[in-house]
């Protein structure tokens, strides 16, 4: 099954070019470092708990963008960052690419700059191997998460790989730039593989129908009807490092949950799915899926 590729940018201490963002106004007050952290965190958080999805990052980039960090950090706050920052990576499961890059030196790598109309080769950066994991593995999906690094008002980055041979024609490519946390979540599901809901006769319809028990105990009932039911599995949300075949959402019109189950694998992607309380949801949810639906709940 094709995979998610996304690769998180950093700001830099010391810009490669002037496309990328310099991190004096994030670390030269603590309240903007704080701000940039738990964002990092809920932008780690969301890919993290997608299905299918891989996330990097560049060692080298978070060292460059750590060295301000580190030269205001005794004068102005206390917090540790360097460590704070490599606990929401392995958290969030992601993987430094430069462990294992894709990228070649024979190979330049060009970032076009439509607005100044310009070109800049960027070297051994994560942009870079985004290219590289799109051309190798064109079955996936890549996107760029741009947590305040690149200066741009563009929604993609365009992008060129090229050889010094004259001529030979360079590749063009446009990888996705994701801003927020919102985007984000539009890309993903926009992306991925789409999800298809299947009514389970034993759950019923329309709070209808369902088999009243089941090997003893009560079964739950889906309580809208197959069509709503879809509409509430396409944003449905999980958290694949616990349980990668389980998806919630809020049911606003009866001020319920829903749980999603995955059916196996199957080419159709298929879940089935019933609705559960505010009173039983804490002993079928997840407390960290709980919080992230706080704000659908009425």
């Amino acid at each position: 099954m094709p995979n998610l590729d996304t690769f998180i940018l950093f700001p830099a201490s010391s810009p490669p070019n002037t496309m990328i963002s310099n991190n004096d106004e994030i670390v030269l007050e603590e309240a903007n470092l704080i701000s940039f952290l738990s964002q990092l965190d809920a932008l780690l958080e969301i890919v993290a708990c997608e299905k299918d999805t891989n996330l990097f990052y560049s060692a080298n980039e978070i060292k460059d963008f750590l060295i301000n960090v580190e030269e205001t950090n005794k004068e102005l706050y206390l917090i540790d960052v360097a460590s704070i920052i490599d606990e929401y990576l392995q958290k969030a499961n992601a993987t430094n690419w430069q462990d294992k890059s894709l990228q070649n030196s024979s190979f330049q790598y060009i970032l076009l700059d439509f607005n100044e109309q310009r070109m800049i080769q960027l070297s051994d950066h994560s942009i870079n191997e985004g290219i590289e994991r799109q051309l190798d593995y064109s079955e996936n999906k890549v996107s760029l998460i741009n947590h305040l690094a690149i200066k741009t008002p563009n929604q993609y980055l365009s992008l060129l790989k090229k050889t010094s041979i004259p001529t030979s024609f360079p590749i063009a490519i446009n990888i996705p730039l994701i801003n927020n946390e919102i985007e984000l979540f539009r890309w993903l599901s926009q992306n991925r593989k789409p999800r298809i809901f299947n009514l389970n006769q034993k759950h019923g319809e329309n709070g209808k129908g369902a088999h009243k028990a089941n090997k003893g105990d009560d079964v739950s009932i889906l309580e809208c009807s197959e069509k709503k039911a879809q509409e509430l599995l396409i944003d449905a949300i999980g958290d694949a490092r616990i349980n990668s075949k389980r998806l919630y959402n809020y049911d606003s019109d009866i001020d319920k949950y829903i749980l999603f189950y995955y059916e196996g694998n199957n080419p159709q992607n298929q879940y089935h799915g019933f609705h559960v309380s505010k009173d039983n949801a804490p002993k079928k949810i997840p407390n960290t899926i709980l919080k992230r639906l706080k704000g659908k709940v009425n």
